[in-house]
């Protein structure tokens, strides 16, 4: 029987650079989509063993790229972008192994090219371990839509849709994965509620509450969704060198957030409905 040959990023990053058709910057988000869909479909591969360092963060997954020697984050004005600092730089793989790679990659470019960066991120988050982040992302693109036809200091926005997609995330929360976190996860809802319900709340309010919370969460779920790496390496491609000392600062802002708009009231509606969603939440993870 054959052995499976190991592959790792360093392999196929010089694979995908000679195969993009296009010569422009090409954007981290879109490298990391790439580089997870080529990851997937290597895998299923019976000849190749990929062992490419793979995380979920904030907005899909993350390839481990700090310690490949031949790439570069180059910020740009409009974001970053990752070049090859190297030209011409060969794989050590055999003939048919590298032949099994640049048809994967050609394959999940054509897909990239055909859907686009957010087609092909709708197809990833199929993949996410948890509903959650299926439900953020629908947050996420709804705040994106509405910084998109007004500003993030508008006010006019549909705050009863807002709030159907918020309740969404709260109540498929993955408490048994993620105890630590649920405490943050009410308070911040309290005080999204308290801001829906408050007409000169603007949706860059809302946003930054969620992205706040969100950071917190995602600290976690990058190191348990740790594949082919350890969750320290993971920790510190994000640049986290202390992540109880991480979280504790995101937590914080998110009392800060509170004494500057919440109003606590015991028999607040807002507060009905936060106990509300509590129990919708458990009662539905059971």
């Amino acid at each position: 029987m054959a052995t499976s040959e190991s592959v790792n990023l360093d392999d196929i990053v010089p694979v995908l650079y000679q195969e993009r058709s296009y010569s422009t910057p090409l954007r981290t988000k879109a490298f990391h989509k790439l580089i997870y869909f080529i990851h997937k479909e290597l895998s299923a591969e019976p000849e190749i063993e990929s062992n490419i360092g793979l995380f979920w963060y904030k907005y899909g997954t993350c390839a481990r790229t700090s310690q490949s020697p031949l790439l570069e984050v180059v910020e740009t004005g409009g974001g970053h972008e990752i070049k090859l600092n190297e030209s011409g730089v060969s794989t050590d793989l055999s003939t048919s192994a590298e032949w099994t790679v640049r048809d994967v990659v050609t394959g999940v470019l054509e897909r990239y090219y055909e859907r686009g960066l957010e087609g092909i991120t709708d197809l990833q988050y199929e993949d996410a371990p948890y509903q959650l982040q299926r439900n953020y992302r629908q947050l996420d693109k709804r705040i994106g839509s509405i910084k998109s036809s007004g500003d993030v200091n508008t006010t006019e926005f549909d705050r009863v849709g807002f709030r159907r997609l918020l309740n969404d995330f709260v109540q498929v929360y993955p408490t048994e994965a993620f105890p630590e976190h649920e405490n943050e996860l009410y308070h911040c809802y309290s005080i999204l509620s308290e801001r829906i319900d408050n007409p000169e709340a603007t949706i860059g309010h809302l946003e930054r509450v969620l992205d706040t919370f969100w950071s917190l969460f995602c600290v976690d779920l990058a190191e348990s969704t740790a594949t082919n790496t350890s969750s320290m390496s993971v920790l510190s491609d994000l640049g986290i060198d202390e992540p109880h000392e991480a979280k504790e600062e995101l937590r914080e802002q998110i009392h800060e957030y509170d004494e500057d708009y919440l109003t606590v009231k015991e028999t607040s509606e807002v507060a009905d409905e936060a106990a509300e969603a509590v129990m919708v939440s458990r009662l539905r993870a059971d």
